[in-house]
């Protein structure tokens, strides 16, 4: 998606997809092509044409307007290596609707791409309350029996979130809207998913189980690795009178922005921080120039409770006392 910038890599279509096969394609069986069990199961989302939270309306009214060459040009492309090319073990369907349809009640989306063209075997997931929103939002149906109908009639598995949807499948089977034959069907998606990742085995009969964070996954191969690639991932677009790289013969540095001295804020939403901590900004700065950074006085780097940063209809931020102020102002 092109809504949040931490949820994607660029507006590349291109780039974006061949990255998204690595991430997947890694995540999904690591370095073996026929392992017994997969090491995750990844999630494609949000599926598809979904590039706004609240303007020009809320993405759970938004009706995206897409003619085929855009569909297909410019936002199929990485599901289609996430899906087709890497295997994806999920699809996440999008709180939008695109032409009048909603993309969770969508049968040329779902079955008819994904299923029927693509031949893809995995299931789909809603978004939290996407499928009830089907008729809460977007009023594509006269009930929630109808939703919970249409949703897995297009080719829903799982209904992320509450279970609004779901809890309609038995009135909607008896209304004859749709059959036991199409839960069975979603039933075996999902559990399909769930042998394939050996949750039904003896957890000893996983290899994945055995990785640990500080002799594997955050080891120091791995951290050498991330850094090099995080290195020679960014572009520099201007070097006015060659300011980069700092020299340590720089007497003061002036470090401005509220984000300067926020760890979290570094990783986006929905990350976990790393077992070794976040390093800052101006830590990062401090470290490059030979100062510790223990001795800057009046360093905010954690998140406080309670407070509302981002005010709505306002242009400022607000805090609850100085040191909320000082966190903002990363003083």
């Amino acid at each position: 998606r092109w809504g949040r910038a931490q949820e994607v890599y660029s507006e590349d279509p291109v780039l974006s997809g061949y990255l998204t096969f690595m991430f997947v394609d890694g995540g999904q069986v690591g370095n073996e092509t026929k392992p017994k069990y997969w090491q995750a199961a990844a999630c494609c989302k949000h599926y598809a044409a979904y590039d706004l939270e609240t303007i020009p309306v809320d993405r759970y009214h938004f009706s995206a307007k897409v003619d085929a060459r855009n569909m297909w040009e410019t936002y199929m492309p990485v599901f289609d290596m996430c899906v087709r090319a890497a295997n994806g073990a999920h699809v996440m369907c999008s709180y939008n609707a695109i032409n009048g349809v909603p993309t969770c009640g969508d049968p040329k989306l779902l079955n008819g791409i994904l299923r029927d063209q693509w031949k893809w075997p995995g299931f789909v997931v809603s978004d939290y309350d996407a499928w009830a929103q089907i008729y809460e939002t977007h009023n594509y149906c006269p009930n929630m029996t109808c939703a919970a109908a249409v949703g897995l009639n297009a080719g829903m598995d799982q209904e992320g979130g509450g279970t609004r949807a779901i809890n309609q499948l038995q009135a909607a089977i008896d209304s004859h809207m749709t059959s036991p034959e199409a839960v069975a069907m979603a039933f075996k998606r999902l559990f399909r998913v769930r042998l394939e990742l050996g949750m039904h085995d003896p957890p000893t009969m996983v290899e994945w189980n055995y990785l640990t964070n500080d002799s594997i996954i955050e080891g120091k191969d791995h951290l050498a690795l991330a850094r090099d690639a995080a290195r020679k991932a960014m572009t520099l677009y201007r070097n006015e009178n060659k300011t980069l790289p700092l020299s340590k013969d720089i007497k003061k540095v002036a470090v401005i922005g509220l984000g300067a001295s926020m760890g979290p804020l570094l990783l986006g939403n929905y990350a976990v921080p790393p077992d070794h901590g976040i390093p800052t900004i101006l830590e990062g700065i401090q470290m490059a120039l030979g100062e510790d950074p223990s001795k800057f006085k009046g360093q905010c780097s954690q998140w406080e409770n309670n407070t509302d940063y981002f005010v709505s209809g306002e242009g400022g931020v607000s805090s609850w006392g100085p040191e909320d102020c000082c966190r903002l102002c990363g003083l």
